[in-house]
């Protein structure tokens, strides 16, 4: 059985994902709350789910691209990058093409 901890709840969508709409999966990872200990509740699980995403051998855009597509169940994540990026970052213009997670 899964103990409420942010680790187990994390674990479960994690190894089950195959089973879950991307987009409520995306949905449900990025809930909040509103109290100060359920913020950090909410944050710990995310930070469980994420942190067992591998990206070893992406360089950092495939990296970033395919963590926020496997977050958040979308794939719209290459904006969202490119969003946070400064110029300088971006590369010179390879983020202008799709990459595979």
């Amino acid at each position: 059985s899964l103990s409420p901890s942010p680790r187990d709840t994390a674990a479960y969508p994690r190894l089950h994902h195959a089973r879950f709409d991307q987009t409520a999966l995306g949905d449900y990872l990025g809930e909040g709350g509103v109290a100060p200990a359920d913020v950090e509740f909410w944050n710990q699980r995310l930070l469980n789910y994420c942190c067992a995403i591998s990206s070893v051998g992406m360089n950092v855009e495939h990296g970033l691209v395919c963590r926020i597509a496997r977050v958040t169940g979308r794939r719209d994540g290459q904006r969202n990058v490119l969003a946070g990026m400064r110029p300088s970052q971006r590369n010179h213009g390879r983020f202008g093409r799709r990459v595979a997670c």
